[in-house]
C-alpha cells in the first residue's frame, strides 16, 4: 500500500449504513468515535466517517453493530461534492478501510456511581479479660 496508513480505534457509533454505487459495487459507511485523548487540549472525542468498499464493505454491515469497538486501518481521503439545493462546494475527510476489525481489548473503565454505604464499627466479643489500670500511689504528706 502506498503512502501513508491511517489506524483508528474506536466505538461504532450508528447502524453501517450499505449501498451499491454505480458499478454495483458495495459500499459501506461507519461512523467511528475515538475516545479522547488526555494529551489534546480539549479532550474531546474525535469522529471519523469510514468507508469501506467490495467484500469488506459487505462483511462489515453484515458483522457489525453500534457499540462494537473496532481496529479501522486505511489512508485519508478528501471527498468535494455540491449540495443539490445549490450550496457550494464542500469537503469530507474519509477514512478509506482497508481493514476493519472488532477490537479484543476491553474498553477503559468508565466510573460507575454506586450508593454510600454506612459503615459500622463492630467491637470483637470480650474473651480475654481487660487489663484494669494500676492506680496512683499517694505518698504520706509530711
Amino acid at each position: 500500500m502506498l503512502g501513508t496508513t491511517v489506524t483508528a480505534i474506536g466505538d461504532l457509533t450508528q447502524e453501517p449504513r450499505m449501498s451499491y454505487d454505480r458499478d454495483k459495487v458495495a459500499v459501506v459507511v461507519l461512523s467511528v468515535q475515538v475516545p479522547a485523548d488526555p494529551d489534546r487540549a480539549n479532550h474531546e472525542p474525535v469522529r471519523h466517517w469510514v468507508k469501506a468498499t467490495g467484500p469488506l464493505a459487505q462483511h462489515a454491515a453484515d458483522a457489525l453493530k453500534p457499540g462494537d469497538r473496532i481496529v479501522v486501518i486505511g489512508r485519508l481521503s478528501n471527498e468535494r461534492f455540491r449540495r443539490n439545493d445549490g450550496d457550494p462546494t464542500q469537503t469530507v475527510l474519509w477514512l478509506v478501510a482497508t481493514e476493519i476489525a472488532r477490537s479484543l481489548t476491553p474498553p477503559p473503565a468508565a466510573p460507575v456511581r454506586t450508593a454510600r454505604q454506612r459503615l459500622t464499627l463492630v467491637r470483637p466479643a470480650q474473651s480475654a479479660p481487660q487489663r484494669q489500670q494500676a492506680k496512683p500511689v499517694l505518698a504520706p504528706a509530711a
